[in-house]
């Protein structure tokens, strides 16, 4: 039929069944019943549809396109009719659309919008004296940005929102950013636009690679080059001829882009904001799970002022994820959190509380310790009448000390384990007036360029940030202001800004100007945080009280470790009450009474209480500095200065919770040397099998992992010992053979071999997941031995290389040549910013030493060569590497199968001569005597709970059945 339709018929799409039929029309006639004993029900009767006119029923039904094609006269008239109309209405849609365009594109040719153009994205006209020059717009400023707080501060400008806004206003209104939030494509979305796609990885930081961050960057830089388009575009159709004004379908197709780039950086912001709010609040659920557990043991201990100053931190918190990710999604999360912390802590109560339920003749005293062992504990913070060992059983004496079963397990491993010590307070020096708060916070002078920081500087210098917020924090809320209304701030002011809402906290700002409504636009002096519009009530005044609450909370805290550093002295605790009791002391506040002679007295009382409760080392430093600090403020009181006092109390606070962190820590560390002989042999074995036992019948742990472990390391071990795969499995399988016990011994340390050679850092916090339930607390163990095994193997690999370039290029280097590169690239190996370039680089230059002291040049293409050789060095197909790598990994399994160190040190003297590696006995005697220690302790403690789990896999092995590896 096709064939016999007009153009005009075949371009309408005759012929074919519209889809669009009104109510009635063919998709009705579909679903007619085919004949009378059709099963598909009707509304007519037979006797109707026998009577009904066919041809009319068509016409009625029939589209009027279908009623042209046809032929018909009336239905061509129809259709004509039909054909007219449609042609009116696409012209006169075409003539608002040229209308609306003609309009945008006057808009956007205004010479304020121009303007706008001209300062975001380049000069659209050029200036007209031929000297002048003109800034760069300022997508090439952000592009040429030394950092990010540079890049922001360009976009944080006035003039940049004024440009950004005038151009989006222009913009003719798109009714597809609707279903957005104006935030994700307003004025400040779109300078985003700007900074990310100049900036990606200084604005996203460490998510720039991740699928948000990518989506997000490539929208900003179309977003940004849609602009560009279209700007170039305008000037054209501002300053073109009148053939250039023509060229409208141009201008609308840059619209398009816009519009497209617009909706696309709308959804790619939307969803990388999503995901930050995920993750910010996924980090904050720590802090939140730690407030909620102090504010349970404080309910727990009667504490109502630490317990109400928790809990309001933990609203604050929990709004805090609220905001992030919704009121819904919050609840759930917390929920979750809550409840895993309660089960924490009923477990450990519980757990706690039948230690000691069942302790007999446990030491009633509690004692104090010094780093060092000749110094003797404080008798003020212990019962002279006993013993802390006197009448207790090692283990009894371990939970009565510490309660905690790392630190026991550490101990059991490596009887010399003591924690680190602590960093010694600073002495005490006067505050300057506008210096740091503490010694040591001084912020860093940068002498020209970018400084460049390791993580661990930048950890520390984000540490020292914090603490300088924190204590002026304390000082702003006890320093008075002077400020009486709006006539005594003026540009430049130094004022006390609350920050954070109505209940947040005063900081200390700098007034960058004064509005017309009465408002200020500020810059805190700490981190540089600008805000703008602040009405006066958010400024301290000078009719304001002063806000206590800090000192107070510092106070408690102090109270609080004095009593928790003297368990068994209510003695004590009846005098830290009575003169750190904070109400009483917010009433004195509050009343005036709390003078300056009263603040002395009561430092003092504090300082005397921790001096009493330290060793005699200890003591006498902490003796110098009350005296120097109580001069200073006996000073300030002379003079007549109580804001010396004020600037003096964060050293005070900060020394010392410094002296009561060593004091906590000289009495773990009393404690672990006066422990250390009791966990020795089978008592260690026995505590640490009878403390996992107690957690798996509690259900706290259990085994799945360390099953697929051992189940996955059977067909290897077997399949690597002598005598075949079947005479092991027999002998792990059958209880009577008198090789059961050394197989299984055997399988263990081929195990424990196998995860060391994993390429996977044990100690980091998402692999310690995955480790088997019994080695949770040995992944730092696991990770030292690798680190060492990877030190030798990558060191020799390279030494074979450095001795196999010199030898070709005749210059033989010599022992203390190879001794000294080897030294150097042991070192190298152990630093955490060590690159391959850095180790290549040292290859390289003792090899130029070697052929320069042997007379002779390196010649370019040997050294090209070395560097080569060692890029190499740690390809798993690299045969030197393989072989060391072998050699190495035999002589920790046949050092870590031996009983105690004395023979596993035997053992590789032994094997070590053989293998090459004699160079590296001693950091592979470090690593054997490691990992000797934890497979015996291991297999000791265990061996008894895998035994039936090796004997089933090994029964369904020699059945033929599948093993599970793990994944």
């Amino acid at each position: 039929m096709s064939e016999n339709l007009s153009p005009m018929a075949l371009r309408l799409g005759a012929g074919t069944r519209r889809t669009d039929a009104p109510a009635g029309g063919c998709r009705q006639l579909e679903g007619a019943p085919l004949s009378r004993s059709s099963s598909n029900s009707s509304t007519r009767s037979i006797d109707e549809l026998a009577a009904m006119d066919v041809a009319n029923e068509v016409q009625r039904i029939a589209s009027p396109v279908v009623a042209y094609v046809e032929g018909a006269s009336a239905e061509a008239a129809t259709g004509a009719s039909f054909e007219l109309e449609e042609a009116a209405a696409k012209l006169q849609s075409w003539c608002r659309s040229i209308l609306r365009l003609r309009k945008a594109a006057q808009g956007l040719a205004a010479p304020a919008v121009l303007q706008a153009l001209d300062h975001l994205f380049g000069a659209l006209s050029p200036p007209s004296d031929g000297t002048a020059s003109t800034p760069p717009p300022l997508v090439d400023a952000l592009r040429d940005a030394e950092s990010s707080e540079t890049a922001m501060a360009l976009t944080s400008t006035q003039e940049a929102a004024k440009a950004a806004t005038a151009i989006l206003l222009a913009i003719p209104r798109d009714g597809g950013l609707r279903r957005f939030n104006v935030a994700l494509h307003g004025p400040r979305a779109f300078l985003s636009a700007l900074l990310v796609a100049a900036q990606p990885k200084a604005i996203l930081g460490d998510q720039h690679e991740s699928l948000e961050g990518r989506f997000l960057r490539n929208a900003s830089r179309m977003l940004v080059r849609a602009f560009q388009e279209l700007a170039a575009t305008v000037l054209d159709l501002a300053n073109g001829p009148t053939e250039a004004r023509a060229g409208l379908r141009l201008f609308r197709v840059r619209l398009i882009m816009v519009r497209w780039a617009r909706r696309y950086h709308a959804s790619a912001f939307g969803s990388w904001r999503r995901a930050d709010a995920q993750r910010v609040a996924a980090g904050m659920l720590g802090p939140y799970a730690e407030v909620y557990a102090t504010v349970l043991q404080a309910q727990q201990g009667g504490d109502t002022a630490l317990a109400d100053a928790a809990q309001e931190r933990l609203v604050q918190v929990r709004d805090a994820i609220a905001r992030l990710v919704g009121a819904s999604t919050a609840s759930s999360k917390i929920q979750e959190v809550e409840a895993t912390v309660r089960q924490q802590i009923q477990a450990a109560t519980s757990y706690v509380q039948e230690t000691r339920s069942t302790a007999s003749g446990a030491s009633t005293g509690q004692q104090t310790a010094s780093h060092a062992a000749a110094v003797a504990p404080s008798s003020a913070a212990a019962d002279p009448a006993a013993s802390p060992m006197e009448g207790a059983s090692p283990v009894l004496s371990l939970d009565e000390a510490l309660v905690n079963e790392r630190l026991a397990h550490e101990l059991i491993l490596n009887p010399e384990f003591q924690l680190p010590a602590l960093p010694e307070p600073p002495k005490f020096s006067a505050p300057r007036p506008h210096g740091p708060l503490l010694p040591g916070n001084a912020p860093p002078s940068r002498e020209g360029g970018q400084e460049q920081l390791s993580q661990q500087a930048m950890l520390g210098r984000m540490q020292s940030t914090m603490q300088e917020l924190f204590w002026q924090r304390l000082v702003n809320a006890l320093t008075p202001t002077t400020i009486q209304g709006r006539g005594d701030i003026s540009v430049g002011a130094l004022v006390q800004a609350r920050y954070g809402g109505p209940q947040g906290t005063f900081y200390e700002a700098k007034v960058t100007a004064c509005r017309d409504d009465g408002s200020f636009d500020i810059q805190y002096t700490q981190d540089s945080v600008v805000e703008t519009s602040v009405p006066l009530d958010n400024f301290r005044l000078a009719d304001h009280p002063l806000d206590t609450r800090p000192l107070l909370a510092l106070i408690t805290e102090v109270r609080t470790r004095l009593e928790a550093a003297t368990p068994r002295r209510p003695d004590l605790h009846a005098t830290y009450r009575e003169v750190l009791d904070a109400p009483l002391l917010k009433q004195m506040l509050e009343a005036g009474v709390l003078d300056l002679p009263a603040v002395v007295r009561l430092a003092r009382f504090v300082l005397e209480s921790v001096e009493n409760l330290e060793a005699p080392v200890r003591a006498d430093r902490t003796r110098v500095w009350r005296e120097d600090f109580l001069g200073f403020i006996e000073s300030q009181q002379a003079a007549s200065e109580p804001s010396g006092l004020v600037r003096a109390l964060p050293a005070f606070f900060a020394f010392v919770n410094a002296t009561l962190d060593q004091l906590q820590r000289d009495t773990v560390n009393f404690h672990l040397r006066s422990l250390a002989p009791h966990f020795r042999g089978d008592a260690a074995v026995e505590y640490e099998r009878q403390r996992f036992r107690m957690k798996a019948e509690r259900r706290l742990v259990a085994l799945s992992r360390a099953t697929q472990w051992l189940t996955a390391s059977i067909p290897s071990f077997c399949g690597a010992q002598e005598g075949g795969t079947e005479t092991q499995r027999l002998a792990l399988q059958d209880q009577a053979s008198p090789s059961h016990t050394r197989a299984l011994r055997g399988l263990v340390v081929h195990a424990l071999v196998e995860l060391v050679k994993q390429p996977i850092r044990w100690d980091s916090p998402r692999a310690a997941q995955a480790l088997p339930e019994t080695l949770i607390w040995d992944g730092p163990r696991l990770a030292q031995v690798r680190d060492k095994m990877d030190q030798v193997i990558l060191t020799s690999t390279i030494l074979v290389f450095f001795r196999q370039v010199l030898t070709a290029s005749g210059a033989v280097p010599s022992q203390e040549t190879c001794e000294a590169l080897q030294h150097k690239l042991e070192w190298l190996l152990v630093q955490p910013d060590t690159n391959l370039a850095s180790i290549q680089t040292a290859a390289d230059k003792a090899a130029r030493d070697a052929t320069a002291s042997a007379g002779r040049p390196l010649p370019e293409n040997a050294a090209d060569s070395l560097k080569n050789l060692v890029a190499s060095a740690t390809d798993p197909s690299n045969a030197v590497f393989n072989l060391f790598t072998q050699r190495a990994f035999q002589i920790l399994t046949t050092t870590a199968a031996q009983p105690s160190t004395e023979r596993a040190r035997t053992s590789l003297d032994s094997d070590i001569g053989a293998s090459g590696l004699r160079d590296f006995r001693a950091p592979l005697l470090d690593a054997a005597q490691i990992f000797q220690a934890l497979v015996w302790h291991h297999s000791n403690v265990f061996l008894p709970l895998y035994e039936p789990i090796i004997r089933e896999a090994a029964r369904k092995v020699s059945s033929g059945g599948s093993i599970t590896r793990p994944t």
